[in-house]
């Protein structure tokens, strides 16, 4: 989730898992196609949809998660569970099409709403394209995954419970509960508070910035090929700026929510999950991941976890 520049260049020891025959054109032709194909099977699934469940925002879901099926046959096809990776944007900003041209309600609140989402998915879009290698590019943590679960049935494991429920339909589910409070900004204009809907779209709109300008500083960092952690900038007040960032984002579409509709307050779930499995998913595997670099256990001590906060220098030189 969140694929913030946390990839880590492939070993000797993982090329079987890639398709490393293919071109990286080729490779980007081929995720146009699959996308291409999951949109339309998505698309296609409404009208049925409608006629089965009551809900819009659960009609929707269920278009997502089969969006994201459709996907998953070609990520074990390319032997590859990152193949999917690119859902974390670019399906979040189709349902929000969607949403926009199927209601057609073309105000401030909804097109701030679709702006705001889809300057997100243009910053990561930016921010993945730039370091993929090809369609065998994997983050390290579904290599590490993966190297924990080989052999059958590990292998049967792997594809089944960490890939299809845990990376495909979890990420689905989860990203949806982040974009669900754009339901009510695109449908449900009730009461319309401007300043709330205004303030949830800057903060959703600075949390991208921040997201961005923190990448393109740890991006800078890693071609000095120091060895060391990162620790200018933004860095040097929290250990995860973009992070920080990112959960700051889904935050400021549920602002936009309640600026809209009183019943956009049960989305707020969609903004405490992003927020939870952050601090206690990603952030301790990334740590754990990169707590070998030179000076990290010092930088620990001195910078703020998450939140930005004054460095604490006189503690570290304590301990």
């Amino acid at each position: 989730m969140g694929k913030t520049l946390a990839s880590t260049p492939q070993t000797p020891k993982q090329k079987l898992e890639y398709p490393h025959w293919i071109s990286k054109k080729t490779g980007a032709i081929a995720l146009v196609v699959i996308y291409l194909i999951a949109f339309i099977v998505g698309y296609l699934s409404l009208p049925y949809l409608a006629q089965h469940f009551k809900s819009p925002v659960l009609q929707y879901y269920i278009a997502q998660l089969i969006m994201a099926t459709t996907i998953f046959p070609f990520s074990l096809a390319f032997n590859n569970t990152n193949v999917y990776d690119i859902f974390w944007f670019m399906g979040t900003s189709t349902i929000a099409w969607f949403w926009l041209l199927d209601a057609g309600t073309f105000t401030y609140p909804s097109i701030l709403g679709v702006v705001a989402l889809n300057l997100f998915s243009l910053k990561h879009f930016h921010s993945f394209f730039r370091e993929w290698t090809g369609i065998g590019y994997s983050d390290f943590r579904t290599k590490e995954t993966r190297a924990n679960l080989v052999g059958f049935p590990k292998n049967v494991l792997y594809w089944i419970v960490f890939s299809l429920i845990g990376y495909h339909w979890f990420q689905a589910t989860i990203s949806f509960s982040g974009i669900s409070p754009l339901y009510y900004v695109i449908y449900k204009q009730e009461n319309v508070n401007p300043v709330i809907v205004i303030l949830g779209f800057l903060a959703a709109v600075g949390a991208v910035l921040l997201e961005h300008i923190s990448d393109e500083q740890l991006f800078e960092w890693r071609n000095k090929k120091t060895g060391k952690c990162i620790d200018v900038g933004l860095w040097r007040y929290s250990r995860h700026p973009n992070y920080f960032g990112e959960c700051a984002f889904w935050t400021g579409l549920f602002i936009m929510g309640i600026g809209c509709s009183k019943e956009a307050l049960w989305t707020g779930v969609g903004a405490l999950i992003m927020i939870s499995l952050f601090n206690f998913v990603t952030l301790p595997w990334m740590e754990r991941h990169i707590g070998h670099k030179a000076g990290y256990d010092e930088y620990k001590k001195t910078v703020s976890r998450f939140m930005f906060w004054p460095r604490s220098e006189s503690k570290a030189k304590k301990n």
